[in-house]
Order: structure tokens, then C-alpha cells, then sequence
């Protein structure tokens, strides 16, 4: 890859950072100042001008359009200093865009300006007479007397001649060019020239590059845009200034080849004729009508009260379709029912009235004498067999009876598949049990019904037998009627050793002098094969810092034993690992000890031998980025140690300070500011092998660290608070990324000026999947300003990779903020969804509406959409602390580590825009509901996702949410204490609130009460549930 070009921002931004600067200093954060002045805060003050047609040399440096040529080394330039040249920053309209009939040019600088001396600098070319107007000091307007001619343009030239009040002149000219548009053309066609199987109810739409009705013109009094042949029958709109539609009503005929033919006669509001060419006539051909699906599939065995949707790929005549359906049964006999089409007359429902039979085979037909809207009929005959779901039953299940059930750490699940949909709302835990009983079982049913997916914790090698009540039943209440058993095992158990004292977190193992070995959990194991051996101060504390574990070591043992051990089958049981051979305590010092169980676990990792500490006294440790706490304890005895001498070392074992403990046991040490907080130090007591050593790391804090305790902290240490933002997130290879660093002192809370002169901030290349590394591509090393900022430029290579970028700084770790190169384009389709309504009680029907237009104004219709529904939980929050909905008890699960997942599925599907662009998606409540299950008692944020495909085959999507609310109002309910005493009241507080939290009065409240007993159990497995 190229090395892109890095500099500073150019002098003009200078003054825009201060004033942002200023506003931090109150405000601490504020978001990327506008690049726009005020504009209004003077009288304009007109001044006729006339400028004569002038030869200006191609500036080096300006307005988009003309800047000069990218760098391809890396320059920064210092952005200080109280006075600076005046800069154009911002032009409206923008360069190279075509300048409408009656627009104003208006300049923007980047401070105040000597108002004469930039009049006297202005030019145009061509001569263009015309007159200025100063809105501001910083603001000028130029008005054209007469319209620029559209074979002309204009081009506007600022010669170095112009200054800022300050006196400093331009640093160079500006030259600011709207081309000619050139004549009158089609800038956009719809459908596109030559076209094939266009939905013959599309829209036709012509887009011009020049406006055709002047603004505030009554468009209804001008000639259509075009005529088709053949002729069609419809209606026929200006959209906007340039932009033609006609909505053929009905439809266009299938089948047939259209010609579109512009009205020669056309121009536009300033006069330019419709340019002679080709252009002016093109064709499109429209499908003939055709069956696109059948909903449900006839692969599948269709519900008892399925509707039966066909989708066609154009408006259908209704009537003519209703005449050619038939839904039989298996005698031969119409099945009744009624129809329903969608608004765009693609889709035709058939619902019908009475229940299908179980188990029966229906057959749906449609005849080709269907016609379409335009009047082309199908033309083909289809037929489809539909079957009816079954008789209830168990069709399937996993692991099948007699196989093996695949638990992980003791966790499984078991698979039942039903022939219908099992009916919501039932207690599937009582209704399906396990023998014996499965620790945390838990029922999950699928949402389309069919299966049922029952979890637990399964105990090894043990037969179950599952069974399924008779009472259960499906959707239209058919029990099952008898019972249904299998019988399954579960595997043995994984071998395994656990140390507890590994799991807490520490990168080392504190044993008493006085005790002999390790206490440990084992499952499945005939054998541990133990190494030993002795490790000194600088290398056990540079091991430990690591975290990476001890490189090595096998040359560095000095003791080697088995130790045979004889378990139960499957039960996890606690051993006590010997330190020593001769299972005697081993002398105060510094060890590593290697634990190989065999059999070796299969997913065991790597082996790394433990970091052990061997002391009589226990050091605890407290820490800030300049400062540590040490006490002092004797074990067994807890009692404090006084007048001991503690060292404290860093992570790289070099010494950072010593303190000496009081009659507490206590003793603070300050040291200088470490550069990175976050690495481990250590204190040390007495030398490896003294009968009072011993050590602790700042890090041994598993169960007593202050986030353990409620109080959040984190130690920054004397670095700067850097804050780092792109002007955009996103830009193509080639463009030029502007980069703002506010950079603060922080002491306590306190913000100030920092005492760093710049910052290195490093720009960092993509990953690299295949050589695993990220490249520094360059450093850009920017002067920080006296208000503590600076800013900076990288532009891009043109032939930059694509991928996610980072800006880094170098002083302070983790600063860095991200921004993504990649090949886009703007999307040819606005795309808008919206709920009808904000909030919704389950149960209620609810509609959402879709929009989607090209942003040339011509809606985008007949286009398909697939849209996809999502819930997440949601819970109403009532001032106060007060509860509301029922108590979450989840996180009291072993299991239940990382939480409820959000967005969760619950539907998709497909429709079409109408020809003017529009679709609406009706969703059923009950169905909803239904899908929901228990869900349906909590708050939900429903969100749906909508998707559609341009013409270049890109995704283009949208969301929109609304609240699903299981109840009319709310109950907040909160407990005035936390304990009581028998025979004495308790106080509650209650309040009813209405969807959006406000006080909801005269509800008819009842309250009951209930006794919730607390038993504890103990588990023989750490992983699993009491038995």
C-alpha cells in the first residue's frame, strides 16, 4: 500500500478550534464545531458591481474542485498564533454543482474581513454584472442582476488582493466554478431503456437535469412530460420542478413491449430546449402475469386453520382470480370460504370458514383464464396437494431411545418433535418430567410450535426416562390422549481437576507455612504427575506480571511424583495435592508446581505450572497509581506483624519504595507515578527461605477490591484524559480524514491544561487476516494549541484498502478512535418505516407503514421488501426504586452467566411497495402473542427491520420500534423495610402508572401475599445444582 499524505489543518480552522476550545473549558465535552458563521448579525450593505472579464492562473490551493494535488510525504504544520491569513472555508451553493435559475452564491470566512478590499478582489467569468451583499463581517452574498446563462456557467475568482480585518491578506487566490448543465436531457428514466419484465402497474417517471416548472408555478396547467404507445389510461403529475410521473390506472397490459416519447416542445425555466437525441424516446417491456407462491408450502403439512395466500408479480383482477380458484377436499367438494386481497392486488388470501381435517389432503387450483389488471391472463393452469397436519403425536425425538445424550459439563438437552403445534401457555415443565428428576430443568418452545426443546444439568452416566403427559395438547386443543416415554443415557463425566484458589483470579498460589497441600476438586482422574521446583525474587515477580506463565521450566525441576488417586465413577471429589513428595510442609519461599492429571482432559489446554507462595504471613495490599497500602498478618494466629520491613517492586522486579508496618500491622508507601496503573506491583517481605518471608501482588484481589464492595474505581494515574473524533466515520480511498485531540490534565476529577507541547498520534492500517498484524502507515506528530487541542490530516492513498482504520495516540494507552475506508455510494432509495402507533397493549392488531423513493423524487414502486421482527425485554422504570412486573430470579442460575440476549427473532416476510412507492405491513396481535408465549407478561421493545434491493443489486435498510405493554397501566410496588417483626404492620408503597409513567388513579388493585422460605444446599459439583 502507498503511504498517504499526513499535515495539519490549514491556518482558517484555527480560529474554529478556539472558539470550541473556549467552550470545553466550561462544558469539558463538546461536540465538532460547524463550519458555518453566524449569519444575520449585520445589515447587508449592498454595492453595485461590474467586473470585466478576467485571466487568472490556476491557484495552488481552494474550494473543493480546485485544491492543490495531494501530498505524498507526511506534513504537519503548527496551528498556533493569535493572527492568521483569512481562508474561503465554505461556499453555498457547493462547487462544481449547477447553479439554479435565481440562486445566490454566498462566501463564507473564517474570520472578519476588510469589506472593500474583498469587493475590490471579486471577479466572475464570464462577465457577469451583479451585486454584494455583506450579511456578516464574514459573509458574503453575490446576486447575479440577470440569470446565468445555462451554456455559460460562472466561475467566481478572490485574488490575493482581498484581507481580513486584521490586515493579513489571502495566502492565496480562490477560484469557485459552477460549470454550464450543458442542454436539456432526461436525467433519469423509469423504468430504465430496455427493461424486461416490468410490473405492468409501475409507475413511468422522467427526471429532467434542468427545472421545467419555475417554483410556486401551478404545475397542473402544463403538457404532460411524455405520451406511451400504446396508449394507456392513468394519471399524470409534476412531482416536483423537474420530475414527471404517470400512475397507469389500471394497470399496463402484461406482455407488451412500451415506448416512451418526451414532448419535444419541453424547456426549461430558462429557456434551454430538450436536447435533440436519442434520448428522447425509449422502451421497456412488461411482464405477463405469473404465480410467484403459495404460502403455506405445499412441501409442509399445513395448519387446521392456515389462510392460503398466493402471490402474484403484478396487480391481479380480483374478481377474475376469485372465479378461477378452488380449494377441494378430499371428496371432490368446494371448501367455502372468504377472500382477501392486499391494497397493491398482488397477494390474494383465502381463509377458509370451518377448520381443515386432520390428517386429510386438499388440492388447491388456479386456472390460467386469471387475468391480470392490464387484462393478459396466466395463461397456465396450477395445482398443488395440501396436507393437514396430523393427529397429535411425537414424531421425533434427540438423542432417540437408547442413545446417548451429549452434556457439557454436565448441561444437555433433549429434542421433541411434535406432528402439530403445541398450544402456548402451558406449564411444559409439569407437563413433561424426567425420571430421575433433572436438576434446573428448563421447557423451550419453538415458535413455530413443532418442537419442544427441554434442558438441565443431567448426571452422568445415568439412564432417564422422559415422559410426556397425555393432557398436553396443540393449538385447536387435541390432548395427546396417552402417555409417551423413551428411555436415554447420559455420558460419563469429563475428567477434570479444579484448584478453587486458580479461580478467584490470581496469577499465583498463597499456602500457610504450616500446611501441606493444595485442596482441589477432581472428576474422573486415576492420576496427577506433580513437578516442583524453586524459583528467585526477580524471576517469580517478572513470571507473575506476565501473566503468559513460566517459560521453560521442565530443565527446572527439582521434584517429580505421581500421585495415585482411586475416585468414585463420576463424582467429583475433593483431593488435597501434596506440595511434597514426603507430603511434609515446605520451607517459606517461591515455587512452581505442575499439575498433569491423567486422563488428560480433551479440551485441556496447554499445561503452565502454577506460581506458589509459601509464607506465615499474609500481605495485603491496596494501591494507587502513586501510592500502596500494606498489612501485615500472621497465619494461623491472625494477628498483625509490626516493625516489618516491605519493599515494593514493580513488574519489571525494580524497587519503587519500602515502608515499615506499625503496631497494626500497616504501612503506606509512595513511590513515583507509575507510567501504566493497570501492571501488577509487589510487596516483598524478608528474602526467599527467611522463616518471615513473604509477598503479595497488588492483584491478589479476587472478593475484596472495590468493585466488589459497590464503589467503582479506576486508577488513571497522572495521564492525560485524551479525547479523539474524525469529522466523519466513514470515507472512500483517495479522501482526506480531518482529525481533532483535546488533551486535558486530570488530578482527582480535575481538568487543566496539560503540560504536553503535542501528541504522536500514529494511523494504523487495517488487520491483516492473513499475517495477523496491523501497520503503522505514518505518525502524525501535531502541536497541541494553549487550549490543550490540535488537529490534524491523513489523507488516504487512492488505492487504499478497505477496512477499519485508527487513529492512536502514542503518550497514553488505549487512546484511539476508529473510522472505515470502504468502497460505498450514496443509496438510489430513501427507505422509511414507521409504526402506527408508539405503544401497544398485547394483544392488539398493529400496522406499519413503508415508503421508499428514489431521491430523484420518483417513488420507488413494485419493489420487493422483506422485512423481520425482533423483541427485546423492556422494563418500566417508576421513581423511587418502586418494582414493577414479576421478580427476576434468572440470574440466581449457575447457568445463567452473560444474561438475556437482546433482539431476539420472532418474524419475517415479504411484500411489495405499491407504483407509488408505498406498502403497509399488518401484523395480528394475537398472533404476536401467541409467538411471544411468557414472553407476553413483560414489557417488549418490538423492532422491525426493513429491507429492499436497489437496481444495482445493494441492500438499503431501516428500523423502527414501538413498546408492547402486557397490561392497560402499571403496578410499582416497594417495601417501606426490609425486615419485620411478627405481629407488627409493614409498610408498602404503591402506585399505578400509565404507560409512559404518569400517575394512573381509581384502579381497582387486590394484593396477596405469599411466605418464600430460603433453603441452602450444598453441591457435589461446582457446576451443577444441588441434588
Amino acid at each position: 500500500m502507498k503511504q498517504g499524505s499526513a499535515r495539519s489543518v490549514p491556518h482558517f480552522l484555527e480560529n474554529r478550534r478556539q472558539h470550541v476550545l473556549i467552550a470545553l473549558t466550561f462544558l469539558l465535552l463538546a461536540s465538532m464545531a460547524c463550519s458555518i458563521p453566524n449569519i444575520g448579525r449585520a445589515t447587508p450593505t449592498p454595492a453595485d458591481l461590474t467586473t470585466p472579464p478576467v485571466q487568472v492562473e490556476t491557484p495552488q490551493m481552494g474550494i473543493a474542485g480546485t485544491a492543490a494535488p495531494a501530498e505524498r510525504t507526511p506534513r504537519v504544520e503548527p496551528t498556533t498564533g493569535e493572527k492568521f491569513p483569512p481562508a474561503l472555508i465554505e461556499v453555498e451553493p457547493q462547487p462544481q454543482s449547477q447553479l439554479g435559475a435565481g440562486t445566490a452564491p454566498v462566501f463564507y470566512f473564517n474570520q472578519p474581513m476588510e469589506r472593500s478590499s474583498v469587493e475590490a478582489a471579486f471577479k466572475t467569468q464570464p462577465s457577469q454584472a451583479g451585486r454584494l451583499d455583506w450579511l456578516d463581517d464574514a459573509t458574503l452574498r453575490f446576486t447575479p442582476n440577470q440569470p446565468v446563462k445555462a451554456a455559460d456557467g460562472l466561475t467566481v475568482i478572490i485574488n490575493t488582493s482581498a484581507k481580513a480585518a486584521n490586515g493579513l491578506a489571502l495566502a492565496q487566490p480562490v477560484q469557485v466554478s459552477y460549470p454550464a448543465p450543458g442542454p436539456m436531457r432526461a436525467a433519469e428514466r423509469l423504468p430504465a431503456p430496455g427493461a424486461q419484465d416490468v410490473n405492468p402497474s409501475s409507475a413511468v417517471a422522467v427526471t429532467f437535469n434542468h427545472p421545467v416548472v419555475a417554483l410556486g408555478a401551478d404545475p397542473q396547467g402544463l403538457p404532460p412530460a411524455f405520451t406511451l404507445d400504446p396508449a394507456a389510461v392513468g394519471r399524470g403529475e409534476w412531482l416536483n420542478t423537474s420530475t414527471y410521473i404517470f400512475y397507469p390506472q389500471p394497470a399496463l397490459m402484461g406482455g407488451i413491449r412500451y415506448t416512451v416519447q418526451l414532448d419535444a416542445k419541453l424547456s426549461g425555466v430558462d429557456g434551454s430546449p430538450l436536447e435533440k437525441s436519442s434520448g428522447q424516446e425509449w422502451s421497456f417491456t412488461t411482464s405477463a402475469p405469473a404465480l410467484l407462491s403459495v404460502k403455506p408450502s405445499p412441501d409442509q403439512p399445513i395448519s387446521l386453520d392456515s389462510a392460503l395466500t398466493l402471490a402474484f408479480n403484478q396487480p391481479m383482477t380480483t374478481s377474475s382470480v376469485e372465479s378461477n380458484f378452488s380449494l377441494l377436499d378430499p371428496d371432490g367438494s368446494l371448501v367455502p370460504g372468504k377472500f382477501q386481497w392486499n391494497s397493491a392486488g398482488t397477494e390474494m388470501t383465502f381463509q377458509p370458514d370451518k377448520l381443515l381435517e386432520r390428517g386429510q389432503v386438499y388440492t388447491l387450483a388456479l386456472f390460467g383464464a386469471a387475468q391480470s389488471q392490464g387484462g393478459a391472463a396466466l395463461g397456465k393452469d396450477f395445482a398443488a396437494s395440501l396436507s393437514a397436519v396430523p393427529q397429535f403425536a411425537v414424531t421425533q425425538t434427540r438423542p432417540a431411545a437408547g442413545q446417548m445424550l451429549t452434556a457439557y459439563a454436565g448441561y444437555g438437552s433433549v429434542t421433541l418433535n411434535f406432528s402439530s403445534p403445541v398450544a402456548p401457555r402451558q406449564n411444559l415443565n409439569r407437563l413433561i418430567q424426567f425420571d430421575p428428576p433433572v436438576n434446573g430443568q428448563s421447557a423451550y418452545k419453538d415458535p413455530e410450535g413443532f418442537q419442544v426443546v427441554v434442558s438441565g444439568y443431567f448426571q452422568p452416566s445415568t439412564s432417564y426416562t422422559l415422559s410426556v403427559s397425555a393432557d398436553i395438547h396443540d393449538r385447536w386443543d387435541a390432548a395427546l390422549g396417552a402417555p409417551f416415554s423413551f428411555t436415554f443415557s447420559s455420558q460419563d463425566a469429563t475428567p477434570e481437576l479444579v484448584i478453587p484458589m486458580r479461580q478467584a483470579g490470581a496469577s499465583a498460589l498463597f499456602v500457610p507455612q504450616n500446611e501441606t497441600g493444595l485442596p482441589a476438586r477432581m472428576t474422573n482422574l486415576t492420576q496427577i504427575n506433580l513437578s516442583r521446583g524453586q524459583l528467585d525474587l526477580p524471576e517469580f515477580i517478572r513470571t507473575a506480571a506476565s501473566g503468559s506463565g513460566l517459560e521453560n521450566w521442565e530443565s527446572r525441576v527439582q521434584s517429580s511424583w505421581p500421585l495415585l488417586v482411586y475416585p468414585k465413577p463420576n463424582a467429583s471429589e475433593v483431593v488435597n495435592i501434596p506440595l511434597a513428595q514426603d507430603g511434609k510442609a515446605l520451607a517459606t519461599g517461591l515455587y512452581f508446581l505442575n499439575l498433569d492429571p491423567q486422563p488428560a482432559p480433551a479440551d485441556q489446554a496447554p499445561i503452565v505450572p502454577e506460581l506458589v507462595v509459601v509464607s506465615p504471613i499474609q500481605l495485603v495490599m491496596k494501591t494507587s497509581s502513586r501510592q500502596a497500602f500494606i498489612w501485615a498478618v500472621k497465619v494461623p494466629e491472625n494477628t498483625p506483624v509490626p516493625q516489618a520491613l516491605v519493599i515494593i517492586f514493580d513488574s519489571d522486579a525494580s524497587q519503587l519504595g519500602t515502608c515499615t508496618t506499625d503496631d497494626t500491622g500497616a504501612c503506606t508507601v509512595d513511590f513515583a507515578t507509575r507510567d501504566d496503573p493497570y501492571k501488577p506491583i509487589f510487596a516483598v517481605h524478608g528474602q526467599p527461605g527467611d522463616s518471615d518471608f513473604s509477598l503479595a501482588a497488588s492483584n491478589w484481589n479476587g472478593g475484596v477490591a472495590s468493585w466488589d464492595y459497590g464503589v467503582p474505581y479506576i486508577d488513571k494515574g497522572d495521564q492525560p484524559e485524551i479525547y479523539l473524533y474524525t469529522d466523519r466515520p466513514i470515507y472512500r480511498p483517495g479522501q482526506a480524514v480531518n482529525l481533532r485531540v483535546i488533551v486535558r490534565a486530570q488530578d482527582n476529577g480535575r481538568y487543566a491544561n496539560p503540560a504536553l507541547s503535542q501528541v504522536n498520534v500514529d494511523v494504523i492500517s487495517p488487520y491483516d487476516a492473513l499475517t495477523g498484524q496491523t501497520q503503522v502507515l505514518t505518525t502524525l506528530r501535531l502541536p497541541l494549541d494553549p487550549f490543550g487541542a490540535a488537529a490534524g490530516v491523513y489523507t488516504l492513498p487512492e488505492g487504499a484498502r478497505t477496512g477499519t482504520y485508527f487513529f492512536r495516540v502514542q503518550e497514553v494507552p488505549f487512546k484511539e478512535v476508529n473510522f472505515e475506508v470502504a468502497e460505498y455510494r450514496k443509496p438510489e432509495i430513501d427507505l422509511q418505516a414507521q409504526f402506527g402507533k408508539p405503544d401497544v397493549l398485547v394483544g392488539q392488531d398493529f400496522q406499519a407503514q413503508v415508503s421508499a423513493r428514489y431521491f430523484f423524487g420518483a417513488p420507488a414502486g413494485n419493489l420487493k421488501v422483506h422485512w423481520t421482527l425482533f423483541r427485546s425485554p423492556g422494563a418500566l422504570n417508576i421513581p423511587g426504586g418502586l418494582s414493577v412486573g414479576k421478580v427476576d430470579t434468572s440470574w440466581l442460575q449457575p447457568w445463567n452467566f452473560f444474561g438475556s440476549p437482546s433482539d431476539l427473532y420472532l418474524l419475517e416476510g415479504e411484500i411489495q411497495t405499491g407504483p407509488d412507492g408505498n406498502a403497509a405491513i399488518e401484523f395480528s396481535g394475537q398472533a404476536l402473542q401467541e409467538r411471544l408465549d411468557t414472553a407476553a407478561s413483560q414489557t417488549q421493545t418490538i423492532k422491525l427491520e426493513v429491507t429492499i434491493t436497489d437496481a444495482s443489486g445493494l441492500p438499503v435498510s431501516t428500523r423502527t420500534t414501538f413498546q408492547l405493554h402486557p397490561s392497560p397501566f402499571y403496578i410499582g410496588a416497594r417495601s417501606e423495610q426490609w425486615t419485620g417483626k411478627a405481629g407488627e404492620e409493614i409498610t408498602y408503597n404503591i402506585r399505578s402508572v400509565d404507560w409512559k409513567g404518569n400517575p394512573a388513579a381509581d384502579k381497582p388493585l387486590s394484593a396477596r401475599f405469599r411466605k418464600v422460605v430460603w433453603l441452602q444446599q450444598d453441591t457435589s459439583d461446582p457446576m451443577m445444582l444441588p441434588e
